[in-house]
């Protein structure tokens, strides 16, 4: 089996390599890839190089670590909720029995939620052209209206009521 994970951070594709604890668990690790939404070619390629990539295994990391983060370690962001507030989630987990795909789906109240994603679940044997093809419609799609944050214009204020 192997375990692929994408975010969609604003425009950008982020791209953490996958590592598998000893334990069994799956971690974002060094390095992280980050790539332009709107550059087709790099895009399909950094996605298209993920899918063919196994899941290192690692020593399962001591209780006592600092857990870190290697995605919000590379965008400059101190908080998880600030990150998953304006991202999306992609999972593909690729074993010989078919490929699970999932989305976590635009967050609502600036963290995910269950039930707003996507599952789909394809052959084993599924072209990772049309995979491709899911994953980057999926981080083309636009985040729902009342989830964008609103920036630019000017802010015409009521005027003032006299008593």
């Amino acid at each position: 089996m192997s375990f692929v994970r994408f975010y969609r951070y604003r425009e950008q594709l982020i791209l953490p390599t996958v590592v598998q604890a000893e334990e069994g668990f799956y971690m974002d690790s060094e390095p992280v890839t980050v790539c332009d939404t709107k550059n087709d070619a790099d895009l399909r390629r950094h996605i298209a190089a993920a899918l063919s990539q196994t899941n290192p295994v690692v020593p399962t990391p001591s209780k006592a670590d600092e857990p870190g983060s290697a995605v919000l370690d590379t965008l400059g962001i101190r908080k998880w909720r600030t990150f998953e507030s304006e991202s999306v989630m992609l999972s593909v987990y690729l074993t010989p029995s078919g490929i699970e795909y999932y989305s976590t789906g635009w967050p609502v109240d600036g963290e995910w939620k269950g039930g707003r994603g996507k599952h789909i679940t394809l052959a084993a044997d599924t072209a990772q052209d049309k995979l491709v093809d899911l994953i980057v419609q999926e981080l083309r799609e636009e985040p729902p209206r009342e989830n964008q944050t609103v920036t630019g214009g000017i802010m015409l204020l009521p005027p003032p009521i006299d008593e």
